[in-house]
């Protein structure tokens, strides 16, 4: 799993809208429309419901919102506490 796919995901799920994500990751929207599908693929479960050109979470997205954010929240952290260990502390 991607990184990016979640960081997609996430603010995909936060605008319910490919093309405004796609502007707030500076990404194109077919891109976002890939990392979407190659993340339902990887869990093996639909995220959003399509219907004319509008998309809603599904159960499992709402669900897996919440596991997203924390799994980015913690690669955050865990990429801050290495940079500071880099730079010499050695106490967190």
């Amino acid at each position: 799993m991607d990184t990016q796919w979640l960081r997609t995901f996430v603010m995909a799920a936060e605008t319910l809208n490919f093309r405004k994500a796609s502007e707030k990751l500076l990404l194109s929207q077919p891109s976002v429309t890939v990392h979407i599908k190659l993340l339902e693929e990887h869990l093996g479960v639909a995220l959003f419901d399509r219907i004319n050109n509008r998309v809603t979470l599904t159960d499992a997205g709402r669900l897996f919102y919440g596991e997203a954010e924390k799994l980015l929240a913690g690669l955050e952290t865990s990429v801050r506490r290495m940079q500071a260990f880099a730079q010499g502390y050695r106490r967190m």
